[in-house]
């Protein structure tokens, strides 16, 4: 296997980011092609400030500033504990697992998966909480 997998076994060191919702899906999109991005949203808008806003602490910035102070590595890993090393369906995964409260927003029964597959990831949450899809790009 090339150098360009390497990462899956040394871990992309310090890779979290912030970016805004265009750029990302300008970016993904020319690197995976058109319609293969899609955006899905949960209809409870508290529920995504309050996940946003632990996503926020926990993958960036301890002091919610712009100034970023957490330092991620990225490594697909197993399981769903932990949050360094990461990737990023876990990273959503977590957010919304640790970050809803006492809010029954995933299936408790995910938190033994073993991997968290971006296209899988929204067969997690609960019914009351299932997130809708918003566009494909």
């Amino acid at each position: 296997m090339g150098t360009s997998f390497n990462w899956l076994w040394t871990q992309l060191k310090d890779n979290n980011s912030q970016k805004t919702k265009t750029h990302w899906i300008d970016y993904w999109s020319k690197k995976a092609g058109k319609n293969k991005i899609q955006i899905w949203r949960p209809k409870d808008k508290a529920m995504r400030e309050k996940v946003a806003n632990y996503a926020d602490y926990r993958f960036w910035s301890s002091t919610h500033s712009l100034t970023k102070n957490r330092h991620i590595n990225y490594q697909i890993i197993q399981g769903t504990s932990g949050f360094n090393p990461n990737y990023c369906s876990r990273m959503v995964w977590q957010s919304f697992y640790h970050g809803s409260g006492n809010k029954n927003v995933i299936q408790t029964s995910t938190a033994g998966l073993t991997y968290i597959f971006p296209g899988a990831l929204v067969n997690t949450f609960t019914s009351k909480y299932r997130p809708y899809k918003v566009g494909t790009y």
